[in-house]
């Protein structure tokens, strides 16, 4: 990640704040003992209020969501076809908008792609795992428009979403 943000800007001093802020603004989410457990948990939560068969399935084929964790790790660099549309996500999560935590939407839109394949084929763990590993070369600008109506389909929703949702979806930026 660090290495992304040296091409954005030249001296080194600058990259250590961009790091900070992008770390602060997106709450630690890339820190595995930090933020990538608190975006499984989402996420696993995300799935069960938006798709309760796909969380039937995907919890009856063990701990296929706690092993998607790079995706947070690595912040999605290696599932878009360029430098640019990584650039472009991160701007999105930066800016905090449509909602905190917005990298959570994304990895559920994500899987969201895949769901029919894995329902229709019944997929254990490991081809599901391999599955959501072959997601590469994604446009970002049509990710994003998928997340955020996602998110707008849960705004719709606000009365409905647990308690434990509400608290990182449906408040303002940190």
């Amino acid at each position: 990640m660090l290495l992304l943000f040296q091409l954005l800007v030249e001296k080194e001093h600058d990259v250590y704040w961009l790091f900070q802020f992008f770390l602060q603004k997106t709450e630690h989410s890339c820190v595995v003992n930090i933020g990538v457990g608190k975006n499984l948990i989402m996420l696993k939560a995300v799935i069960a209020f938006m798709d309760p068969v796909f969380a039937k399935h995907l919890e009856g084929k063990g701990r296929v969501v706690q092993s998607l964790f790079p995706w947070f790790c690595l912040f999605f660099q290696r599932v878009f076809k360029s430098f640019d549309d990584v650039w472009r996500l991160w701007e999105v999560f930066l800016m905090g908008m449509p909602c905190r935590n917005f990298q959570v939407i994304v990895a559920y839109t994500m899987l969201q792609s895949v769901r029919d394949q894995i329902l229709r084929e019944n997929m254990g763990g490991d081809d599901i795992l391999m599955v959501c590993g072959n997601i590469i070369d994604l446009d970002a600008d049509e990710l994003i428009s998928k997340a955020c109506s996602t998110y707008k389909l849960l705004m719709e929703h606000k009365d409905k979403v647990p308690d434990e949702l509400k608290d990182f979806f449906l408040q303002g930026d940190p």
